[in-house]
């Protein structure tokens, strides 16, 4: 069974993040709770415990609508880009790389590799 993973009301207030997903639920037998498996970014310098049992997102029917209003936008064909284009790309998400430290052996990977996950970048903090 797939399922629509969402952060849970308590993580907002952690130095912690759940990314929104569409993942496998697994249905353990006698009547046990649903689980899956999820990834945590941790976003201070210092590590975290996360105590056992903790809710960390909560698992929700992922229909076709759900689906369909996915705020990815970048769903464009990635292969054949010019750099201009892709950096055009990069500076609408906001980013700003400063070449003052890079060589061009080091930029155009750089670039290709923010272009390449350019749709994990959030836009904005509204939901």
């Amino acid at each position: 069974m797939s399922g629509l993973l969402e952060p849970h009301a308590t993580v907002v207030e952690q130095p912690y993040v759940v990314a929104k997903a569409l993942v496998t639920v697994y249905q353990p037998p006698r009547g046990r709770q649903r689980y899956t498996v999820c990834r945590l970014l941790n976003l201070s310098t210092r590590q975290q415990v996360i105590r056992k049992g903790t809710a960390l997102a909560t698992i929700g029917e992922a229909d076709s609508c759900s689906l369909r209003r996915s705020s990815v936008s970048n769903v464009e064909d990635k292969g054949h880009m010019s750099m201009v284009d892709k950096l055009k790309k990069i500076s609408d998400l906001g980013l700003k790389i400063n070449r003052e430290h890079l060589d061009d052996k080091t930029h155009e990977p750089l670039c290709n590799l923010l272009y390449q996950y350019s749709d994990i970048f959030q836009r904005s903090c509204q939901t």
